[in-house]
């Protein structure tokens, strides 16, 4: 086996050379040069990587491609992915535009410049919409090329292709530390260092003829080592906008992120793409150079929505263990891939690749009717067939277009197409036996929909207003290659989810299901009831309406999300409006922007989608340090030039990255006024991303000297600094945040819902780190959050984190400056920590003690009695069981990860009172009061002490909350009821942050082990 032999202290040549060393044609100010000559007293002759460089095509004839810097907006394209700026390269033809990115470094899954950035198709000489994220070059594993220059070789004016090149050097892929990533379970595979430094120069050459939309790309390398070279070789890819992978020979889905998931993911596949409804781009690789081979191989794995691809091996472990590229001392090679933009049909895509490869193809065209004529928008899928008849690989996929039809021109061989439509149930496969298939499909189903809101619980007057509609069903797709088109599936059993900023299909459209009996249900939040009621869809349009009531007001908090994700995060394909929208029609009043690693406009985007009547946006950022904890930031001004916004950058570059304490103080300098650590704790398993375990957080109290502190274990830290990526003595631990997430997705205690322990294992576990925290003088607020990265799975604003507001105006959204100062718990906000994590239920707790009353964050003066009393109002569908109060929680060794104790110290049973209000809808409230006297209940007698109140239940929250619905339909049924049982879900969970109680009477509130 060979192996990458790289100089010991090898450091990258400058500009002063020693003779026959390559000299700059070009120097820019940073003295990181481009070569491609080689100089010797005055004369230049071109050089081992000019003279490798792939030939300049003839200039003349046809004339259609173009090459240009972006001086005029007009340039710029659009659509959901679309992120060039000025100063970028456009190459154009009249079926094709690419955007390259101008040379530079923004934090990003794909960090530096001049590379594609953009990529569409062009109708009738209109750019299509850009559904494409960026892609780059991929060595060693480990790192990637920072292009510092790039030039327009051809532009086109002379006719022939437009040609452009970027020049530059091996950088560290810092986004994703894919070595130490695969080192967990590959380590003894992997016969090299994939962060090690490479002596190598890097040209990229992008062609674009006149007249195809295929961008072929070619990196050029050189050696300037005294060894050999041997290195895995590939792209990796931000899959970009609303879009789904898809691999010929390897169909739709994504691998998890299990070693053995990766490994079953990574089958080698001739080309890989996305697709969208708007578009896509398909990616063939070209055959490494030497050897020269013939089509090549390219195993991909997915990782946090990244695709890496490594080209020319059979597999993953082949690709690890020796690759097939090789640079001889002073060598040179090159790798490289041709990509092609789509219009809505993929299909476009790839038989354009196949076409510039020359293969033998099949053209067929796939007709898609029903009995009213065309079905527009049809995914086809295409699939081989096997000597046994068995359906076995997918080779192709496409949509329709107005007419019904999606060409295709794919190898021959034995082939059945299938179809996914909304509204129509799959046809079984049809064999392509000539150059037509018509696919004829049942009649398609369509349900209209109109619910007003009574948006006051004392007025009747109804409204349109937003909400979510979801049909409980049959699923409309089984077979599980079409089943996995859609990563955004909702729960078996939910035919479609509806997210309507007018809960009326007069403007959405009617939902699309197969014919059949469906249970529609319609809510707006946790503050609403719902409605629900069957329909029998037939092949002509059913409709259904109603009215939801506003049964929950005057609490006087609002609901809000702190951590959410849209397309402008690799791993969520959510487009910005139905994200806002979802939002609103959940109840949420207030809510912060936490893409990766990249500052949304979300300020902006409230008011130009008209919304502003209705929510409120905090713009904000997650910065995603990809092993060791993740953390928001907000409010955060963005900043346009940069595609990130202006995130921070965590990675470094090619220096070090910046520890958690370093990255907190980075993102105030840049305005920020609440730090959040996201999902700290893990619950068992690996500490991958979760802060607390990575840290090692520790606690030591001194019952004798009434001291404690907090601190990372640096010797048990579970990843070394070095593996991190950050400086051997940088201390990871730090206390400069302001928010702790410990309500992220929910983590219900096991067995059935009827008897299992109730409230949230991860959200007790990690309220006691606060609790310990609290105890030894630290403050952070604790928040619950939704982190959501899907939409049909209805978890946009669950978790949640309900905020104490002075009572606006009516119809008057809360302040969003009032707001950030209860999450930082400044002393000078009045409603400081008067925050309630939960999953849906709002307790509003009150404690009053020596003529004194306070709601939690406030600070109490009590030695003894402490009287508090809670209320939770709710719609009727909501069941809680108990209220509990705990005392200063905390002091003890970590608790266990799958039962944490809480001590209780008073609980009481809860009963529902239910009351019609005047706008129609039924209130359910349930109250109870607590006498606790901290002289007994106190765990650390004589010192200031804690007061939370938690409310819960085993009655799931159906019908608002899906996650981790279980549910079984029956068609037959004649009643809502019948049709629908509910089997699996979670149930409800609120916590208040903490009371606080002098309880010395020295004025203050000190931590039982405050030094």
């Amino acid at each position: 086996m060979r192996r990458v032999l790289l100089a010991a202290g090898l450091a990258w040549a400058g500009c002063v050379v020693a003779p026959w060393q390559a000299q700059p044609r070009k120097c820019g100010a940073d003295q990181d040069c481009r070569f491609v000559e080689v100089c010797q007293s005055g004369a230049c002759r071109v050089g081992p990587l000019g003279e490798a460089l792939p030939p300049l095509p003839p200039v003349g004839g046809t004339g259609g491609a173009v090459a240009r810097v972006i001086t005029d907006r007009a340039d710029l394209l659009t659509g959901n992915a679309a992120h060039g700026r000025l100063g970028d390269v456009l190459i154009r033809n009249s079926t094709a535009a690419y955007i390259l990115q101008k040379p530079g470094r923004d934090i990003g899954p794909l960090p530096f410049g001049g590379n594609v950035l953009d990529a569409v198709s062009v109708v009738g000489g209109a750019p299509q919409p850009d559904e494409f994220g960026e892609i780059q070059p991929l060595l060693n594993l480990g790192m990637t090329v920072d292009f510092r220059d790039i030039e327009i070789i051809r532009d086109g004016s002379t006719g022939g292709p437009a040609v452009v090149r970027a020049y530059g050097r091996p950088s560290l892929w810092d986004f994703v530390n894919l070595g130490a990533f695969l080192s967990e379970g590959l380590s003894t595979l992997i016969p090299f260092e994939p962060d090690g430094p490479l002596p190598v120069r890097v040209v990229a050459t992008y062609t674009l003829q006149p007249d195809s939309p295929v961008l072929r790309v070619t990196y050029t390398l050189v050696n300037d080592g005294e060894y050999g070279l041997q290195m895995p070789v590939g792209v990796v890819v931000d899959s970009g906008g609303a879009v789904e992978p898809f691999r010929a020979e390897g169909g739709f889905g994504t691998p998890d992120y299990s070693l053995q998931g990766i490994l079953d993911g990574s089958k080698p596949v001739p080309w890989f793409g996305f697709t969208g409804r708007a578009g896509g781009a398909a990616i063939r690789p070209h055959p490494v150079t030497p050897p020269l081979a013939g089509d090549s191989t390219n195993p991909t794995v997915q990782v946090a929505g990244v695709t890496v691809s490594i080209f020319s091996r059979p597999d993953i472990l082949a690709a690890l263990s020796e690759s097939e590229f090789f640079l001889d001392a002073h060598g040179t090679g090159s790798f490289g891939f041709d990509l092609a933009a789509a219009g809505p049909s993929l299909a476009d895509a790839s038989a354009a690749l196949l076409r510039q490869q020359g293969r033998n193809l099949h053209s067929f065209r796939v007709r898609v009717t029903d009995t009213a004529g065309p079905v527009a928008g049809a995914l086809v899928l295409v699939r081989a067939v096997n000597n046994q008849g068995e359906l076995v690989d997918a080779i192709a996929t496409g949509r329709t277009g107005p007419d019904g039809e999606a060409p295709f021109a794919t190898p021959p061989g034995p082939r059945v197409v299938q179809v996914r439509a909304e509204g129509y149930v799959s046809p079984t496969p049809q064999d392509i036996l000539g150059d037509v298939v018509d696919v004829g499909l049942s009649t398609a189903g369509r349900l209209s929909y109109r619910f007003l809101l009574a948006d006051r619980v004392d007025s009747p007057g109804l409204a349109p207003a937003p909400c979510r509609v979801t049909v409980y069903g049959p699923p409309q797709w089984t077979d599980p290659a079409l089943t996995a088109a859609d990563a955004d599936a909702p729960h078996d059993g939910i035919a479609a989810v509806r997210y309507s900023a007018t809960c009326s299909s007069d403007d959405d459209g009617p939902i699309a299901v197969a014919p059949g009996r469906y249970l529609v249900v319609a809510t707006a939040g946790p503050d609403f009831d719902h409605w629900e009621g069957l329909v029998d869809v037939g092949t002509s349009s059913a409709a259904v309406a109603g009215t939801l009531h506003r049964v929950v007001s005057g609490t006087g908090y609002v609901a809000t999300d702190w951590h959410q994700h849209t397309l402008n995060s690799p791993d969520s394909p959510i487009p910005l409006r139905d994200r806002l929208i979802a939002n609103m029609a959940e109840g949420i009043a207030l809510f912060g922007g936490t893409d990766h690693d990249v500052i949304t406009d979300w300020e902006a985007l409230v008011e130009e989608f008209g919304y502003s009547s209705r929510i409120r946006a905090i713009n904000g950022v997650e910065t995603t340090p990809f092993e060791y904890g993740h953390f928001n930031a907000f409010p955060l001004a963005v900043d346009p030039a940069r595609p990130s916004g202006g995130a921070v950058d965590w990675a470094g570059g090619s220096g070090p990255g910046l520890a958690p304490p370093q990255i907190w103080e980075a993102q105030r300098a840049l305005g920020a006024r609440v730090v959040q650590v996201n999902h700290p704790r893990s619950l068992g398993g690996s500490p991958f991303q979760a802060y607390f375990d990575v840290a090692a957080l520790t606690f030591e109290f001194n019952p004798a000297g009434r001291t404690g502190t907090a601190r990372g274990d640096v010797g048990a830290q579970p990843y070394s600094n070095t593996r991190m990526r950050i400086p051997e003595g940088e201390p990871m631990w730090g206390t400069g945040f302001d928010c702790v997430e410990i309500f992220n997705g929910f983590a219900p205690y096991p067995g059935a819902v009827a008897t299992r322990r109730a409230g949230d294992r991860r959200a007790d576990r990690i309220l006691l780190d606060v609790a310990n925290m609290i105890l030894v003088g630290l403050r952070p607020v604790m928040t619950g959050v939704s982190d959501t990265h899907k939409l049909k799975r209805g978890d946009t604003g669950y978790p949640r984190t309900y905020v104490r507001v002075r009572r606006p105006p009516a119809g008057a959204l809360p302040d969003p400056w009032e707001v950030l100062g209860a999450l930082a718990g400044r002393s000078d906000t009045a409603n400081r920590g008067d925050v309630v994590v939960s999953s849906t239920p709002i307790p509003v707790v009150t404690a009053r003690a020596n003529n004194q009353t306070v709601s939690p964050g406030g600070l109490l003066r009590a030695a003894g009695p402490v009287d508090l009393t809670v209320e939770v109002q709710a719609p009727a569908w909501m069941g809680l069981d108990t209220a509990d109060v705990i005392v200063s929680p905390g002091g003890m060794p970590t608790p266990s990860n799958d039962a944490p104790e809480l001590t209780v110290a008073a609980a009481a049973a809860l009963t529902p009172q239910d009351t019609l209000l005047p706008n129609g809808g039924t209130r359910r409230t349930w109250r109870a009061s607590f006498a606790v006297d901290l002289a007994v209940a106190n765990p650390f007698p004589g010192r200031d002490a804690t007061l939370l109140v938690r409310v819960h239940g085993r009655q799931v929250l159906w019908p608002v909350l899906l996650d981790g619905l279980r549910v079984a339909v029956d068609e037959s049924a004649t009643t809502p009821q019948t049709f629908l049982t509910v089997t699996g879900g979670v149930p409800p969970y609120a916590v208040t942050n903490p009371v606080f109680v002098d309880v010395d009477g020295d004025g203050r509130f000190r931590g039982a082990f405050e030094p």
